[in-house]
């Protein structure tokens, strides 16, 4: 009797233990498993969390914009200044009605600058300075950044104020704006480069000149009228130039004087 009092103990023992055994294995499996998809859910989350990004060659060195929206990628700007990188971030913007098939985007939020260091290769908000905030309307219309160029202490940059529905530009403007102090911020020229008007220019970052050209067609004889100008970033004067040519199958070409010296660029249209 004692011997089989020992042998059922013995016998509860061994099965408590064989599924305390097969507990643990399966305890084991499920925390693999839950281990297996939350590193799953991980990687997902960061896939979808890491946006596309906009490579800007600036000299030699190459930054990189985290975007927005893949589709409004080519209004993200990056420039080189004496005091570092200034750069814009497209702000949310959406498509204009009407537009699908040759889609036009305007912002729904403000363009803003900011100031990066040189040696931060990949820019974003939390490592930069915020330096200048454009309003988001002039008039009824809609403001748009679509150039920045950098010329030492300042940056210039085209604007075009804009309708929704479809209508010419309000107009189009190019502003120079001191990096360090960026209340200096002004307009040095109001353009059209539509509705007939075309709009050329050059920029000169080594002599500091912003070079442009405006032809306005509409004379009796079908001809046009043009007029060029020279501004010096350096010393903030805009100039008329009375003696210069046009040159080149689209007149893509300008030959003229400035302080005794010439020049020759060759013009991007706008």
């Amino acid at each position: 009797m004692k011997y089989a009092k020992f042998y059922t103990l013995t016998t509860i023992l061994a099965g408590t233990l064989l599924i305390s055994a097969c507990n643990n294995s399966n305890n084991s499996l499920n925390n693999s498993a839950t281990s297996n998809i939350l590193s799953h859910q991980e990687e997902k989350a960061n896939s979808t969390s890491n946006p596309s990004s906009k490579s800007v060659q600036i000299g030699e060195e190459s930054y990189s914009i985290p975007l927005n929206d893949e589709k409004t990628k080519k209004y993200n700007f990056a420039v080189k200044t004496l005091a570092g990188i200034v750069w814009l971030p497209a702000p949310k913007m959406e498509i204009a009605p009407g537009t699908e098939t040759n889609p036009f985007y305007f912002p729904t939020e403000p363009f803003v600058f900011y100031l990066s260091s040189p040696n931060e290769k990949i820019l974003t908000l939390e490592k930069s300075k915020k330096l200048f905030t454009l309003p988001l309307k002039d008039s009824e219309a809609t403001l748009i950044v679509d150039d920045v160029f950098g010329f030492g202490d300042y940056i210039l940059y085209h604007t075009s104020s804009v309708f929704t529905d479809g209508a010419q530009p309000l107009r189009q403007q190019t502003w120079i704006m001191k990096v360090e102090d960026p209340s200096y911020n002004r307009v040095i020229n109001e353009f059209h480069s539509t509705g007939g008007d075309s709009y050329k220019y050059a920029t000169d970052q080594i002599e500091n000149l912003y070079i442009w050209v405006s032809v306005t067609p509409g004379n009796s004889d079908g001809s046009s009228n043009s007029e060029a100008y020279v501004y010096n970033i350096s010393t903030g004067k805009k100039v008329k130039l009375e003696d210069y040519s046009l040159s080149g199958q689209s007149s893509d070409s300008i030959q003229f004087n400035y302080n005794d010296k010439e020049y020759t660029y060759k013009l991007q249209t706008k």
